[in-house]
């Protein structure tokens, strides 16, 4: 029961909890056995899906990396018609992100909290920075 609510609770390491069992005379290991068992399963599932998400980082990153080395050696295209925050026909002044999104300038002022940043596309960017 005991070791139950430190597993449940996160309360001691597995290492904690077989160092305090190993002062008492009458604690064997396989007292320890299934919540060590347990624990150690459940880290090496946790480690596994830390891999797969490095793994997906891995991609993306080089998906990335592909993009810019292509946005670096060659022109880009600006083909949006509409603005992005209004959805009306785009016209002279407007200011153009390499996501593709476009607006009008009076549009982006308004809408933008950063000149450097495509409103849109800013708080995706943002949860991928933190």
């Amino acid at each position: 029961e005991v070791l139950d609510n430190i597993e449940k609770y996160g309360l001691l390491s597995p290492l904690q909890v077989v160092s305090t069992l190993s002062s008492c005379p009458t604690a064997t290991l396989g007292v320890v056995r299934d919540y060590l068992l347990r624990t150690f399963g459940a880290e090496e599932r946790a480690m596994e899906e830390d891999r797969k998400v490095i793994e997906q980082y891995r991609a993306d990153s080089e998906k990335i990396r592909e993009k810019l080395k292509k946005l670096n050696q060659s022109t880009f295209v600006f083909q949006s018609t509409k603005c992005s925050a209004c959805n009306q026909a785009l016209d002279i002044p407007s200011v153009h992100f390499l996501c593709g999104h476009g607006y009008h300038q009076h549009c982006f002022q308004s809408y933008s909290d950063s000149d450097k940043d495509c409103p849109a596309c800013a708080p995706e960017n943002k949860k991928i920075l933190d």
